[in-house]
């Protein structure tokens, strides 16, 4: 039998609905269903793709909700089906565009957690964790050796909880001793734990201001949180001069041999504190934060 290529129905519709054209048509392997409404002018075309496997498309037997999406009913005699979108994982969604989600932040990034609920992350794709950027001094005086709290942000719920995620932290200023020589101490904490702690190897001499000093703390997500706390694995580095104000920068690590703990599913304050290590017997000693920052290392 000879195959037209195409074929043509019209069907006036009754009650003086509008006329609609239905046009079949096989052009090769392919073959077309268009559906034509002459007083509107459009054309809507229903085709497979080339090379489509067999399979059957049933209609789904109600017309569901508005917005809800097609699921497939996996072929055979079951029906397609109107479902309700829903997410079992957890996701990231980063703003590419001009637009963002926070005025000048193009790049910030909004997590999507296992409950299909919009966490706000606060960080961009490169990794910034924007309020932890902070370039404001803040400077603490003492003649003491107890904790001094220079600068600190928010690290919003669930931005670090994922395998080996890292967050490295970097936090620098100057110091002045007065009085009396001293080692110190900066320690990084988040919430109540402690992230990193390492105390400077030598004293700073006396009489010395301006002493400048840089600390860095990584800390890596070894196993993640799901309500028992996530191990971190950490680590810090601590760099101070050696005799005077303007020597030879001495770099101090931490011994880290365990992990620590932290539940990080809640929002935290990442704090940055400071310990001078003998008192001053005199002048109050004084040390300045003069830079944060703090990212999310995937």
């Amino acid at each position: 039998m000879k195959r037209n290529k195409a074929v043509g129905l019209s069907l006036l519709a009754l009650a003086g609905l509008a006329v609609t054209q239905v046009t079949v048509q096989g052009g090769g392997n392919i073959a077309t269903l268009a559906l034509t409404t002459p007083s509107a002018g459009g054309v809507v075309t229903i085709q497979p793709s080339t090379g489509t496997a067999t399979y059957n498309f049933n209609l789904p037997t109600g017309a569901g909700v508005s917005g809800g999406p097609l699921l497939s009913g996996g072929g055979g005699t079951t029906p397609m089906k109107f479902g309700t979108a829903t997410t079992t994982n957890a996701a990231t969604l980063f703003v590419t565009g001009a637009s963002s989600f926070l005025a000048g932040n193009s790049g910030q990034g909004v997590t999507i957690d296992g409950n299909a609920n919009a966490q706000a992350s606060g960080f961009t794709n490169g990794g910034a964790i924007n309020p932890c950027y902070n370039t404001t001094p803040v400077t603490q005086t003492t003649t003491g050796t107890g904790s001094l709290a220079l600068m600190s942000c928010s690290i919003v719920a669930g931005l670090l909880n994922s395998l080996n995620r890292n967050l490295h932290v970097e936090a620098s200023g100057v110091l002045a001793v007065p009085s009396t020589a001293t080692k110190y101490t900066v320690e990084f904490k988040l919430g109540s734990t402690i992230l990193c702690t390492q105390t400077l190897g030598i004293n700073v001499s006396a009489t010395l201001s301006n002493v400048p000093w840089k600390a860095t703390c990584d800390a890596m997500v070894a196993t993640v949180d799901t309500g028992s706390g996530a191990a971190l694995e950490t680590s810090e580095l601590l760099l101070g001069p050696n005799t005077s104000a303007t020597g030879n920068n001495l770099g101090y690590l931490t011994n880290s041999t365990t992990t620590v703990t932290q539940d990080l599913l809640l929002l935290h304050t990442l704090q940055i504190n400071f310990y001078f290590f003998t008192g001053s017997g005199g002048s109050a000693n004084s040390v300045t934060e003069r830079m944060l920052r703090a990212r999310a290392e995937n």
